[in-house]
């Protein structure tokens, strides 16, 4: 088995609890905060999905923006090893040179 996913239980008796975090209980922003103090998290598909990649954790919101997550998946080591995050800024490795910019003046 790589990954089991658990919904939102429908009764107000079950509890779901990752480090003394209500995961359904408390709204996905405050879960999201305390996980953030202890986990790594990447925040993909527009925000709808939370990933903890070093716990092996992801967390999924709702889409009718009810405020609390829906769903977490619990899986094996190296299951979001593939996590499509957005390429980093490439910016170039020294500053131009006044003389690389040619045609415009000066600041100072």
């Amino acid at each position: 088995m790589e990954a089991v996913e658990i919904y939102r239980p429908l009764d107000q008796v079950t509890r779901v609890v990752y480090d003394g975090i209500s995961i359904f209980g408390d709204r996905a922003d405050a879960v999201e905060f305390e996980l953030a103090r202890r986990l790594r998290l990447e925040v993909i598909n527009d925000g709808s999905t939370v990933v903890a990649p070093d716990a092996f954790l992801a967390f999924g919101k709702s889409l009718s923006e009810s405020g609390y997550f829906d769903s977490v998946v619990v899986a094996a080591p190296g299951y979001y090893d593939d996590i499509a995050l957005p390429p980093e800024p490439e910016f170039p490795a020294t500053p131009p040179r006044e003389s690389q910019l040619e045609g415009q003046e000066g600041l100072f």
